[in-house]
């Protein structure tokens, strides 16, 4: 697609990128696709699993097979009963594209799934990060551009990134992912 306008980009974002809580935590994920009655997030797994006291992410049996209860919420509404949820983890030993998870589930919320980019990201290229930092109830977006490609799994931006950004997206002009946010 072409580039738009940034107010534009958001404003047809904002139904792709959810606020996530787990237990004892708050997060963001990201809408990718939409499968018969299933919605896909993509999320960082250090959102979505427990962690020993000292921080440390537990074993995967221990979350992936778990009951825990994953409250979904988006523009204001809210879906602590999300219907079969599912859980694939990266299994790569990469530090941030081993942090990666989608979330398989069923919800009664009106979400949509936002297009992952194709593209080589540029240094200097403008971006914005979207998610739900902080704990609060409404997306947030931060301007910034593309500091640093250090490696294939992560690209460096200079966008405000916070506690609870992590799993949202990182868009380009054309409203495409280009990374997950990581903090």
């Amino acid at each position: 697609g072409c580039e738009k306008e940034w107010t534009t980009i958001i404003s047809e974002s904002e139904l792709s990128v959810v606020r996530l809580e787990p237990i004892n935590s708050t997060g963001s994920g990201t809408v990718i696709k939409e499968e018969e009655d299933y919605i896909y997030v993509l999320t960082n797994t250090h959102v979505i699993a427990p962690t020993s006291s000292t921080g440390e992410l537990l074993a995967q049996s221990q979350f992936i097979n778990s009951e825990s209860r994953i409250c979904l919420s988006n523009k204001g509404e809210e879906d602590c009963e999300l219907k079969d949820v599912q859980i694939f983890t990266s299994n790569l030993e990469d530090d941030y594209a081993g942090d990666l998870s989608i979330l398989k589930f069923k919800t009664k919320l009106k979400l949509k799934p936002i297009k992952l980019s194709l593209d080589e990201p540029k240094l200097g290229e403008e971006v914005f990060a979207l998610g739900y930092p902080l704990g609060l109830q409404t997306l947030n977006s931060t301007r910034g551009a593309i500091s640093s490609i250090p490696s294939t799994y992560l690209i460096q931006v200079d966008a405000a990134i916070n506690e609870g950004n992590s799993g949202g997206a990182t868009i380009n002009k054309k409203g495409d992912v280009i990374g997950i946010n990581t903090l």
